[in-house]
């Protein structure tokens, strides 16, 4: 696990300064060692940050060349199959220089061409490629965005990339202004979504494509993309159950590789408790396992994972968060982020990982695990409003558009504050319908909210990321999958993770998105998967006898602060005050008094906007302004 960078201009531009500078931004991400590599046309130049998981030694240092020093890669990520990629490649004639999986990257790309590499990889990844011959530069990203990538054309046909935004904007070539289509989709979600990001001119390379570049210009490709092909019911449930169970073990064993010490993340729920107690069984007694609780609230995480850790017979490690400590707190958030996310479960996975990187290097996470088996209590949301909707049958048409009329009349007004969420039920299509479910803000509060250049908010633009992602002709389960597993899932819960645990040079691992599991799941009829309630029933019978019962029996809780408890109790509210007086409000991105009324009436998920402006204030002052951490609205 690594920090990657480069540069590549036709002009002959590139020199090793810079590079070196844009590395160092990610010291944070590889506290194990710099490589810096220039062409000697100055045409291309890469940098990486090591964090040394597999061969410890100088052999597996990057940039790394092939033998005739005509390819050159940098790679952040780790390839779990590739002691038997490297078989296949040294029966092939290929000779290896270390014992690392990077190498096998090289050698696979000599000997089966881009393609053919990419289909035979399982894990993380995010790479590139320069081959000098061609003069011409691989971006690629793994098939579930797992490792992050981004990226940014330069005037003259010049490119930058790198692991964060941080890389980026070391470069002159790239400002420090805010992206208007960027802040709108983290108003809309709470995340950026897709290929946007909150800077003018920067992107990121979506999961499952791949970024050429050469003289001078750039092509995006997708190489992977997951389906719906569910195969019928030709198995009993037993089979299904059987084979989920026989993939999960298989995905945890190939995630335990490691030369360093490797631990597990434990909140008590089903998913990493099913992966720690998988770990623990192959890695023996000994095995490390960390939780975090909260002060108030949230105190079962830290009872049921107690209750796990002395089931398996773990050694276990907890943390005690508070609120007056998150004063403290936010500010460091928005310099380790570098892009803002509302998810108050940044905070505590930043706190576990501290925890965590004390006593090892690698740590599994159940991540993933609420996308892959529908977990989440939008699904029973979603379905029970089309249930509704259902209901009502031909009238669903003609009374929407009554009451959307209605609601549109009343908007501004203290009633209309919560007019959206009619939608949920009467909304033109079910994107409309999703939205307030899972929506922050819509377009009319954006078009309020912002002021100056950012107040030009299209209709419906809040809608874009759900019009990107939406399967027309899919059942409703495995519809909102596929929304999840391309935009929340990427975008928020593994940015997050990313960027908390690499802030600490630690190295977190996802068994639960081995992509040959979450493709056998779509091929599954969804309900073999999942009966729409959000309670993971597929999975829950797969960990039967692995998992506590009492695990199995617990309703789900989210693993994030009691926030909003912080917030009534007053423990924030001078925080609420810097916003309303702070820099968004000073440099005419947003009109306070229209932050007022989103937060004292009661609109709709009224504390959880707040929650996301306060990380939109601290994240502008830290990147925009650029201000040093601690300077924000917490200061």
């Amino acid at each position: 696990m690594c920090g990657i960078t480069g540069w590549v201009d036709t002009r002959g531009e590139v020199h090793k300064r810079r590079i070196a500078k844009m590395c160092q931004s990610l010291a944070h991400r590889g506290p194990d060692g710099q490589g810096v590599w220039v062409d000697p046309l100055g045409t291309a130049g890469l940098g990486h940050r090591r964090l040394a998981i597999i061969d410890l030694s100088g052999a597996a240092a990057q940039p790394m060349p092939n033998e005739t020093d005509d390819l050159w890669l940098v790679f952040n990520g780790e390839i779990y199959n590739f002691i038997k990629l490297r078989k296949g490649l040294e029966t092939a004639g290929h000779r290896f220089r270390s014992r690392t999986d990077s190498e096998v990257i090289l050698h696979g790309f000599e000997e089966w061409g881009l393609n053919g590499l990419l289909g035979r990889l399982n894990g993380m990844f995010a790479f590139a490629l320069w081959d000098s011959d061609r003069q011409e530069l691989h971006l690629v990203r793994d098939r579930i965005g797992i490792k992050p990538l981004y990226f940014a054309a330069l005037p003259g046909g010049g490119l930058i990339f790198g692991s964060q935004p941080r890389a980026l904007l070391e470069h002159p070539g790239l400002g420090r202004a805010v992206d208007p289509e960027g802040l709108q989709g983290y108003l809309a979600y709470g995340y950026v979504p897709h290929e946007r990001t909150m800077f003018k001119g920067m992107h990121k390379l979506r999961p499952g494509h791949i970024l050429t570049w050469r003289a001078g210009e750039y092509t995006v490709r997708r190489w992977w993309e997951l389906q719906y092909a569910p195969q019928g019911s030709r198995s009993s449930r037993a089979a299904v159950v059987e084979a989920v169970r026989d993939r999960i073990p298989d995905a945890v064993r190939l995630r335990m590789v490691a030369d360093v010490p490797v631990g597990s993340f434990l909140s008590g729920g089903v998913d990493s408790s099913t992966v720690t107690a998988l770990a623990v069984r192959g890695a023996g007694s000994g095995f490390d396992t960390f939780c975090v609780g909260f002060d108030s609230g949230g105190k079962d995480d830290v009872r049921y994972a107690r209750l796990v850790s002395e089931r398996l017979g773990s050694r276990h490690h907890e943390a005690v968060m508070d609120g007056a400590k998150t004063r403290e707190l936010l500010p460091e958030m928005a310099e380790v982020l570098d892009e803002p996310l509302y998810d108050p479960s940044a905070l505590a996975t930043w706190i576990l990982a501290g925890l965590a990187r004390q006593h090892v290097t690698v740590a599994l996470s159940g991540t993933g695990g609420d996308e892959a088996f529908a977990g989440y209590g939008w699904f029973a949301s979603q379905i029970l409003y089309a249930r509704r909707r259902a209901t009502l049958g031909p009238l669903a048409g003609p009374l929407g558009a009554v009451v959307r009329a209605l609601a549109a009349a009343l908007r501004g007004t203290p009633v209309g504050m919560r007019a959206p969420g009619a939608l949920k039920l009467f909304g033109r299509n079910q994107m409309e319908r999703s939205f307030p479910i899972r929506g922050f803000l819509d377009s009319w509060e954006m078009r309020r909210l912002l002021t100056g250049r950012f107040a030009q908010v299209p209709e419906g633009a809040h809608l874009w990321v759900h019009e990107r992602t939406w399967r027309p002709g899919w059942p409703l389960v495995p519809a909102i999958l596929n929304h999840d597993l391309n935009a929340f899932l990427p975008d928020n819960c593994l940015v997050l993770l990313d960027r908390t645990t690499m802030a600490h040079g630690l190295e977190s691992r996802v068994p639960l998105l081995d992509h040959r599991l979450v493709e056998e799941l779509f091929r599954l009829p969804w309900e073999e998967l999942s009966s729409g309630d959000g309670e993971k029933r597929l999975l829950k019978e797969a960990a039967h006898g692995l998992v506590p019962d009492e695990v199995l029996a617990r309703p789900k809780a989210g693993f994030s602060p009691p926030f909003k408890v912080w917030l009534r109790e007053g423990e924030l509210d001078g925080l609420y005050r810097g916003l309303l007086g702070g820099a968004l409000a000073e440099d005419g991105v947003i009109e306070p008094a229209f932050v007022g009324q989103l937060i004292r009436r009661r609109g709709l998920r009224r504390w959880n906007k707040l929650w996301m402006l306060l990380n939109l204030e601290w994240w502008y002052r830290r990147w925009i302004r650029n201000e040093p951490a601690g300077r924000g609205a917490a200061a």
